[in-house]
Order: structure tokens, then sequence, then C-alpha cells
């Protein structure tokens, strides 16, 4: 469990430098993503939002890092194709890391570009499998942000984006399902913090 956390800060951290050095260049299909949002340098900042390059970075660097073949496939963030290579399960998406309570990464969601969308087998979102520390019927996006606030209530949307969204224009309070109905461990975890 240890491991898996550390590989998920890694990863997380992979993926927004990765952002950061792409919205230096003049024009990119990324970067004109993240205009289109209107996600600013402190949202990207405030809540780690990345991009997954190409298919196999973010394996040499886990490699670099010294992390294992079963550790980064036990992640569900590299995957195996028949042929034995390895890839990131999340290339070429925008990438919102799901945070536990604690602040610590346990997932991601990855976006598909526009330009990606127009072929109709590329799904829009594509996100963390459950593993050791995801369990996406026990976890809202962007809680550990929203319980800071100790307000009275919780307002509860399906994306990350929209969770984002809401908290840049100041609602504090906003947190996202991860696109599953509300289950009961998530109105637990809402109970906790706020009536």
């Amino acid at each position: 469990v240890v491991r898996l956390i550390l590989l998920n800060k890694e990863v997380g951290l992979f993926y927004h430098n990765n952002l950061v050095e792409l919205l230096k260049e003049e024009k990119n299909d990324v970067k004109d993503y993240i205009l289109q949002r209107k996600f600013d340098s402190k949202t990207i900042n405030k809540f780690g939002i990345g991009y997954a390059t190409g298919k196999e970075p973010l394996y040499d660097y886990l490699l670099e890092k010294g992390f294992t073949k079963e550790q980064m496939l036990a992640s569900g963030i590299i995957l195996e194709n028949s042929s034995q290579r390895m890839y990131d399960r999340y290339y070429q998406r925008v990438i919102f890391p799901i945070f536990d309570i604690r602040d610590r990464i346990i997932g991601f969601g990855g976006r598909a570009l526009p330009k990606n969308l127009q072929d109709k087998r590329i799904p829009k979102y594509v996100n963390s499998p459950e593993n050791d520390i995801y369990h996406k019927g026990r976890t809202l996006y962007l809680m550990n942000f929203a319980k800071r606030e100790k307000l009275d209530n919780i307002i509860i949307v399906e994306g990350c984006v929209d969770a984002i969204a809401l908290q840049k224009f100041g609602f504090l309070n906003a947190v996202a399902s991860l696109g599953t109905a509300l289950t009961e461990n998530q109105a637990r975890l809402i109970k906790k913090y706020t009536r």
C-alpha cells in the first residue's frame, strides 16, 4: 500500500510537469483545451492537473524511480499489451488526480482531448480501476478540499471538470461522485464532515 501511494505521487508529479512544460509552448492542442476550460495556473497547481503524453515515457520514468513492473501493473496506471509491451493507460489525456481525505493521490481521471474524440472508439473519460488504495464508491473527488471549509452542505456533481469549475468560482464545497450513483459510503463520508 505504501509503495502504491508513493507510485501515485510520482505519477501525479510526472503528469503535472508534462502539462506545465506544454503550457510554455506557443500553441498546442493541450494548451487549447486548458484555455478553453479557463484553467489558470492557480487552478492547475491547486488540483495537480496534468497531461499524459505518449504510451511509454511514464513506464521509463517509474523504472528510473525504482518501481517494479509488478507494482506498476498493480496500480492499474501501466498496462501490458498482447506483445508484452508496457504502456500508460492514460496516454494523450488531460489528467485529474483523485485525492483521498488525507490529500494523498489514490487514483486518476483522464479526459481525452476534443480532437481525439473524433475517433468514436476512444472513450471520453478513463478512470483508475479499483485497487488496494482506490475504491470509487468510497471516494468523492475534491472532498479533501471541501472538508476544510467546514460548511453546512456539500454540492455534488458528476465529474472532475464540473467540480473544479465550481471550486474555481468560489463554491469551495463542490465535490464529484466520479461518475457513480451516490453510494452509502460516499454519503457517510459527507455526513462525517458536514450536515
